[in-house]
């Protein structure tokens, strides 16, 4: 089997799983690049936006929140918000450290919440995602900044001081050509920031698949050192590897021991028709629902950093994170 990650032809079957009741995947490791994957379905990711009873809900009730707040002028609110998913907090923290910033490309913006950020702080920001569905609300919500693919403005290469992804390389057909190619759009000194998906957090639990996010999501899994053995050569490549949530980890080992296995059993059908239950329909979030949602929020990270504390002594930092490689890479 060819690996879709690295191309070598010694990609061999690590098993299947059923991911949701009506679909099923095979799995296939690479000896080459340390990599798994699984087939992906290009059509995918505009079902999922366009399904309302879909995982990809939660990314529509984000843009809704995030247009209250910023209707509200609740700026400071916004940053605070997004600060608290570490994904965000990386991209963030990393670019407005940076001095000579201005242009900035997201490649799979979604429904555009981090862009909307950026663009309230007067960068020069162009978002590009594969769905229609996610790019039409993305402009709806925050204005003219977002595109599919064949619809990108054609611009001169080495545009962009900066380029980032967050939740993408692990949705992409051909991940090193998709860094690449984010590479030729930046000038030189720029930056490209991206996390990963991480295949020793499976490993670690000897398990197939991770168990936060499922195909035809989730199609790549890697190995920390792909980036800088095949980008080193023309960017400084940084990887910063985070460890798990205490909590999480004991979910997951009291998982293990009772199904064996850490990943979560299928609950339901992905491509059932009428699985939306009728028409799909956007609410408007309304400042209330925002401040409920945000106490919510609020009393579940004082929850779980609690049971974390209680946690991190017999657990420690030796499980990393599932979704915790922070890549970095300053074009040379």
């Amino acid at each position: 089997m060819k690996c879709r990650i690295c191309g070598h032809q010694d990609a061999g079957s690590v098993g299947r799983f059923m991911p949701y009741l009506d679909y099923a995947v095979s799995v296939y490791g690479c000896g080459n690049c340390g990599s798994r994957f699984v087939s992906r379905n290009s059509d995918a990711y505009e079902r999922l936006h366009s399904d309302a009873a879909s995982t990809y809900s939660k990314h529509h009730s984000a843009a809704n929140d995030a247009k209250s707040v910023l209707e509200n002028k609740a700026a400071g609110d916004f940053r605070h918000n997004l600060l608290e998913t570490p994904k965000y907090k990386y991209v963030i923290d990393a670019i407005e450290g940076e001095d000579d910033i201005e242009r900035i490309l997201e490649m799979g913006c979604s429904t555009g919440v981090l862009g909307a950020y950026f663009v309230s702080r007067g960068y020069k920001y162009v978002g590009v995602d594969v769905s229609r569905t996610a790019v039409e609300m993305a402009k709806s919500s925050f204005g003219p900044h977002y595109y599919v693919p064949e619809e990108l403005p054609s611009l001169d290469e080495r545009q962009y001081d900066a380029i980032y992804f967050v939740g993408t390389i692990g949705c992409v057909d051909d991940p090193l050509e998709f860094v690449t190619q984010a590479l030729v759009k930046l000038r030189p000194g720029g930056i490209l920031l991206f996390n990963a998906p991480n295949v020793e957090a499976c490993e670690k639990f000897d398990d197939i698949w991770l168990s936060g996010t499922m195909p035809p999501d989730l199609v790549n899994l890697f190995d920390r050192k792909i980036w800088g053995r095949y980008f080193g050569g023309c960017a400084e490549v940084t990887a910063k590897i985070e460890t798990e949530r205490p909590e999480k980890v004991f979910k997951k080992i009291v998982r293990k021991m009772f199904s064996g296995t850490s990943v979560p059993k299928a609950k339901v059908n992905l491509y059932t028709d009428g699985l939306a239950g009728g028409e799909n329909e956007r609410k408007e979030g309304t400042t209330d629902v925002v401040r409920l949602r945000y106490a919510r929020g609020l009393l579940s990270r004082v929850y779980h950093r609690l049971l974390d504390n209680v946690l991190a002594l017999p657990l420690g930092d030796r499980y990393p994170s599932e979704f915790g490689q922070y890549i970095i890479m300053r074009k040379k």
